[in-house]
This record gives structure tokens, sequence and C-alpha cells, in this order.
């Protein structure tokens, strides 16, 4: 996969992957303010997922989870808004 396919798909490893990468640049809150000025209809866009334009901070992909993401799922909890980490 291209990098760039990154912040498009629908694999949740491949979103996570495009999130850590908007963590670390530079331009982050830049892109974060122009995705919520004109909401893109999906990606990821300075760290946040958008599907149907709306915000999301974790979305799991097609399918039914395996045992170890729905365990994963229920030993994590994330109290956290879109707009906490912006």
């Amino acid at each position: 996969r291209g990098k760039t396919q990154l912040f498009f798909s629908e694999r949740t490893k491949d979103m996570q992957s495009a999130q850590a990468i908007c963590m670390a640049c530079p331009g982050q809150q830049e892109c974060l303010s122009q995705a919520r000025a004109n909401p893109p209809y999906a990606g990821v866009w300075g760290g946040v997922i958008f599907v149907d334009g709306e915000e999301l901070l974790f979305k799991r992909g097609r399918g039914r989870p395996s045992k170890k993401e729905q365990s994963e799922n229920n030993t994590k909890a994330l109290v956290l808004s879109v707009r906490q980490i912006a």
C-alpha cells in the first residue's frame, strides 16, 4: 500500500497508522482545521477519521471483529471526545 492510501483505507490498522502519521506531522492542526471547515466525505484528516463528514476517533473495519480485537476493546476505555484532542 502506498502511504496516501493509508488515509483513505477501510482497514482499522491502516487508519491507526494514518492517525499516528498525522500526530507527528507539523501541519496536523492546520489540516484538521481545514477538514472541520469543509468536512470531507471520508479519510483521516489531522489525526481524525471522517466518515460521511462526521468525526470519529476510532472506526472498526468492515466485518466481524476478531476475538483479539473484541478483548482489546473490552479492556480499554477511551473517554475522549474528538474536540479534546484538537
